[in-house]
């Protein structure tokens, strides 16, 4: 059995985005949404910012060997940048320098 993260809708334009472009999916034979894997990284990304909790980061690492051709890349790179999360995006990437998937270094 798996695990989620649930994260309440705020305010923020990026909450929307989340809401409006989440995915569908089966899952136990019910349809479920789900966010978007950008927005994911990019929360999961401001809690390490946080708290500093490596788990975050592990976190990341399993979205990117798992889902990396559902990621849009430019926008990652895009909310990245945005939200000042560079320095927290190095150490992700750190991270799973050593997994099979590619690095994303031009993020």
């Amino acid at each position: 059995m798996g695990k989620a993260d649930i994260y309440l809708i705020g305010s923020s334009e990026l909450h929307f985005w989340a809401m409006q472009n989440s995915r569908h999916i089966d899952f136990a034979g019910s349809k479920i949404n789900i966010a978007p894997p950008e927005y994911v990284i990019i929360m999961k990304l401001e809690f390490y910012k946080e708290g500093n909790a490596e788990k975050h980061l592990s976190d990341i690492k399993s979205i990117l060997n798992n889902s990396s051709d559902l990621i849009d890349y430019n926008l990652l790179k895009k909310l990245i940048n945005e939200r000042s999360l560079t320095a927290e995006w190095a150490a992700a990437e750190k991270l799973s320098e050593n997994s099979d998937q590619p690095r994303r270094s031009e993020l």
